[in-house]
């Protein structure tokens, strides 16, 4: 898919009417250029993001670094055509009508326009197929995630039996009884001393449900996401439903990345 992209994309680029004028053909080089080096800074600055990310598998940074290897291609490609035309214009006659010959000017005008609207479309596009990239990575590490609130909780569990023996030495009867409650967690069902007051257990349990949401997960700096983009919105979705604090910390610095550069 990505070598269809860039290929369409350079033909896009390179590809000229056959009686437009160079000085129009100047001007669309140069704005091809400027989205190039847009495109290139924005991408270059995800893939730095991803790359320094230790969820960032192998294979995923082999394809951000021949992704970005594409795009500096392109970029180099535009700058050549820049100089060509502009090398071009220095021996055309100072006279040279601005549409060519035929009174073409009006047609190149509009042929010129739909070139760049085109152009917008197909770099939009491929930038997206880069958001996604990311977001399926953020996708696999939110599927290694219920292994690590596993352990968590089995070291919560055991913090519980702690507790409850220490209860025991310094209570009467009822404490007693807490406290053969606690050490049973190991070997039996965990679920009644994580209904006791003041478990550290129960607290860990009651977070599956309902820790992770919109409510208890989102940092006061991210906003209310009114102004999202479908990348964003899915990043945002992932982080504040995320139970694992440490992963969801992630998907917020992800978002936050996203949102500054599509502001950028």
């Amino acid at each position: 898919m990505w070598r269809v992209g860039a290929a369409a994309l350079c033909f896009a680029m390179l590809a000229a009417p056959a009686q437009a004028d160079p000085r129009s053909e100047l001007a669309k080089a140069r704005h091809d250029l400027a989205i190039s080096e847009q495109v290139l800074a924005r991408v270059s600055e995800r893939a730095d993001a991803a790359r320094s990310d230790p969820a960032t598998a192998p294979q995923e940074r082999r394809r951000l670094d021949k992704y970005l290897a594409r795009v500096r291609d392109l970029v180099e490609l535009n700058r050549e055509r820049v100089r060509s035309l502009e090398q071009a214009i220095e021996v055309l006659p100072a006279g040279l009508p601005a549409g060519g010959k035929g009174g073409r000017g009006a047609p190149a005008a509009a042929t010129h326009a739909e070139e760049v609207a085109a152009l917008d479309a197909k770099l939009s596009g491929s930038l997206a197929e880069f958001d996604q990239l990311l977001l399926e990575e953020a996708r696999k590490a939110r599927a290694r995630a219920p292994t690590r609130a596993s352990a968590g909780g089995y070291g919560a569990e055991s913090n519980g039996g702690a507790a409850g023996t220490r209860a025991q030495k310094s209570g009467g009867d009822e404490t007693s009884a807490t406290g053969v409650s606690a050490s049973h967690e190991g070997s039996a069902d965990p679920r009644p001393s994580g209904k006791g007051p003041g478990s550290p257990g129960g607290r860990i349990e009651g977070t599956d449900p309902g820790a992770a949401g919109p409510t208890a997960a989102r940092p006061p700096d991210v906003g209310d996401g009114s102004d999202d983009d479908i990348v964003a919105r899915q990043i945002r979705r992932a982080a504040e439903t995320e139970a694992d604090p440490e992963l969801r910390e992630k998907l917020w610095d992800e978002y936050r990345k996203y949102k500054a550069g599509t502001k950028g």
